[in-house]
């Protein structure tokens, strides 16, 4: 009896590691195609309860087959050259275990169920979070908003006009936040919203890419961020 709950103990954590794992793979696709749903792509032959896959229904012909899923729009399928994109975005260096790769895997978390909520208020405060796992240290409690905005600019910005919209973007976008956080207020703006995954989105590829030059040390990566202030 004993032996038996251990093995259900054991199989339903293995079953959540299964499905956390699967569900950062899912978000980081959904990371550089935001539109991407699933769907089912195959064929169902008459008798059989087992799906075909869709490279393999193409030979198959015959009144008994039934095709399902969305057939010719919309596709997106992982081939070759989708493939060979991410390796080149440095999306294999997430399998490394280091500081970095935890931080991006937890962020995209965040960043999925800000993509799946229907209300603004609920995607502001999600993509923020993944601003905050990305660019603040555990330890920083205070001013929250400068760094955050300061690192983000000095991250993504390439001159001094866009670096400054980018931390008047994040001030503002700060400011409906604390509304949401502070005030339990109900926002209806979905831009500001979009934005906030926008910056969120961008960061996270941009990290990805650099996960290796960085040696996957995330102390390092702000301390350089910080260090840039004074170039």
């Amino acid at each position: 009896m004993h032996l038996h709950k251990c093995l259900r103990r054991r199989f339903r954590k293995a079953r959540i590691l299964a499905v956390n794992n699967f569900t950062i793979s899912f978000n980081l696709l959904r990371l550089y195609a935001t539109n991407f749903k699933p769907a089912i792509k195959g064929t169902l032959v008459s008798g059989s309860q087992n799906i075909s896959e869709h490279n393999i229904s193409k030979k198959l012909s015959g009144e008994s087959l039934a095709r399902i899923g969305d057939l010719l729009l919309n596709h997106a399928y992982l081939n070759n050259d989708l493939y060979t994109y991410l390796e080149k975005h440095g999306i294999n260096n997430l399998s490394n275990n280091n500081s970095i790769s935890k931080i991006i895997k937890e962020s995209l978390h965040w960043f999925g169920i800000g993509l799946d909520e229907e209300m603004p208020s609920a995607k502001l405060f999600n993509f923020v979070t993944v601003l905050e796992s990305v660019l603040k240290k555990d330890d920083e409690k205070t001013e929250l908003k400068m760094r955050i905005s300061d690192r983000c600019a000095l991250f993504l910005g390439n001159d001094f006009d866009s670096r400054i919209k980018i931390v008047n973007d994040i001030s503002n976008i700060y400011k409906v936040r604390s509304k949401v956080v502070h005030k339990g207020a109900i926002i209806g703006d979905q831009n500001i919203a979009e934005l906030a995954g926008s910056y969120a989105r961008s960061i996270l590829i941009k990290l990805i890419k650099e996960n290796e030059r960085l040696n996957g040390d995330f102390s390092v990566f702000i301390n350089e961020l910080d260090n840039m202030k004074f170039k």
